[in-house]
């Protein structure tokens, strides 16, 4: 017997055979057992899937929240631009023009007072003038003069002035150019005045985005100047404060009916674009302590705390059922 005529036995074929059907059930049972397994992977993943979509959908959604309460808080605590128009005297023009077109365009003024330049003097605003604006929403302030006279002296003189003329004193001061001193700061601040208005006098900035809880300090320009377009946009830019004033200390202060219009026209389309904001003096540092007070509001801190806090939870419980699942596919 050749070594071939052995796989011609029937026994060999008979076990041969048999192990091929083995192999084969072997095989069947394996593909069987993996595809169970990836049924009981596939059931796992969607069992996994369903009790985290709610979880992932709160979770979403309370990050959406917080974004827009961290963004919503930023814009206002930024805030925007705001600018005061100024008058730097009480020339007739003021009632007879002016007044009528910055009531046109909702927009009012702030009025200084000093001892040659006073409601019911030659050349100023009568008394009863004064009084309609003021009582239209404008607002009113001293004037320095920069005279050599004693601060106090001055205070008093228009102490005196103003109670006769049944005017409350200002809480605001306005410095012409040049004639602004830091010096003056703390007497001002001791007689509880709460503005004062300089041309940048000893570096001072112009355009003024801090807040004061005493005596806040603000900048001017002549408001007909060349630049004052691109003053106004950096104004915005910023989101500070600036003073424009109209009057006859300087050739781009005097007013002119046809710039004076489109400047108005120009603050006008900035607001309704919520970009700028016009007011007066004590309006001016008033909202300048708004957005300080915006920036640590404790109102912002513990709602976004809360959100933070719900956000964290619903992590940890995804975090959670997601480890159960990989363990139990672990075990598989």
């Amino acid at each position: 017997m050749n070594e071939y005529d052995f796989d011609k036995r029937p026994g060999f074929r008979i076990a041969l055979i048999a192990a091929a059907v083995v192999l084969a059930g072997g095989l069947v049972f394996f593909f069987w057992m993996e595809e169970r397994r990836s049924q009981e992977r596939q059931a796992a993943y969607v069992e996994m899937e369903r009790e985290l979509r709610p979880l992932e959908q709160d979770a979403y959604q309370l990050k959406r929240e917080l974004d827009e309460l961290k963004a919503e808080h930023k814009d206002e605590a930024q805030g925007m631009g705001s600018v005061v128009i100024l008058f730097s005297n009480l020339d007739e023009t003021i009632y007879k023009e002016i007044y009528p077109q910055m009531k046109n365009y909702g927009l009012t003024g702030v009025l200084t007072l000093s001892e040659q330049n006073f409601p019911g003097q030659k050349g100023c605003l009568s008394m009863e003038e004064f009084q309609e604006l003021i009582s239209a929403g404008w607002e009113c302030s001293l004037r320095w003069e920069g005279s050599s006279a004693d601060p106090e002296e001055w205070l008093e003189t228009m102490e005196g002035k103003t109670e006769s003329a049944g005017i409350p004193l200002p809480e605001t001061i306005y410095f012409p150019a040049e004639t602004y001193d830091d010096e003056m700061d703390r007497f001002l601040a001791e007689q509880g005045f709460l503005a004062a208005v300089h041309h940048g006098e000893k570096g001072g900035s112009l355009i003024t985005t801090a807040s004061s809880d005493g005596l806040w300090h603000t900048g001017a320009v002549m408001w007909n100047q060349s630049s004052g377009r691109v003053i106004l946009g950096e104004v915005i830019s910023e989101k500070g404060n600036l003073v424009f004033t109209v009057g006859s200390d300087g050739k781009e202060e005097q007013y002119e009916e046809a710039a004076y219009k489109n400047m108005l026209s120009l603050i006008r389309q900035y607001s309704e674009a919520d970009s700028l904001k016009a007011v007066g003096l004590l309006e001016a540092r008033e909202y300048r302590q708004q957005l300080e007070e915006l920036k640590t509001d404790s109102g912002y801190e513990k709602q976004k705390k809360e959100l933070e806090e719900q956000i964290q939870d619903l992590d940890r419980e995804i975090e959670a059922i997601t480890d159960k699942y990989m363990k139990n596919e672990g075990r598989r």
